[in-house]
């Protein structure tokens, strides 16, 4: 489908049916003095989150380290090489 354009100029007044038209077709392209400015497009909705789901994988670790939630060294937050 081809890119309708639309003058700078026009923009301000034709906002809502630009937006409305993007939404059905896809692209506008934005123009001043022949030059495109910018690409008007939809996007699409949101995906909704999936719920989380207790005890899903449980059993999937098998080796823990026992120093695990030991601090790390002050090497580690300053970026420094040890």
């Amino acid at each position: 489908m081809p890119i309708q354009t639309v003058n700078i100029d026009k923009v301000d007044q034709q906002l809502a049916e630009l937006l409305s038209i993007a939404r059905e077709k896809g692209e506008i392209q934005i123009v001043q003095n022949g030059e495109p400015l910018g690409l008007l497009e939809s996007v699409a909705p949101p995906e909704k989150k999936k719920k989380r789901v207790a005890g899903l994988h449980e059993g999937n670790i098998i080796f823990m380290a026992e120093d695990f939630d030991a601090p790390l060294p002050d090497e580690f937050w300053l970026g420094e090489d040890s």
